[in-house]
């Protein structure tokens, strides 16, 4: 498979919460760069997420500069993998 990411990616583990409708899902960054985010795929994804989903992500201890606190960040689905979850910040 075509590695199509661009810009470096920083390894970090920060617990993740995505929120789609009224569903919550809970799981942890792989890692982050300035475009998007790849999370850990969960076994007890209860819900369907697809390429092009728009969801809202909290990632508990990741700082927006300009506010100096965690924010609630729009983000969207680009590919779901058997064991990853790869995100797109909406700006």
């Amino acid at each position: 498979m075509k590695d199509e990411r661009q810009g470096a990616r920083a390894k970090i583990a920060l617990p993740t919460t995505l929120i789609k409708g009224q569903h919550a899902y809970i799981s942890e960054t792989i890692d982050i760069s300035e475009s998007g985010v790849l999370i850990k795929k969960q076994p007890d994804l209860d819900f369907r997420l697809k390429v092009g989903d728009q969801v809202k992500a909290h990632i508990h201890g990741l700082m927006v500069a300009s506010e100096s606190k965690t924010m609630i960040l729009t983000m969207q689905i680009s590919r779901v993998e058997e064991q990853s979850i790869a995100l797109t910040f909406v700006t």
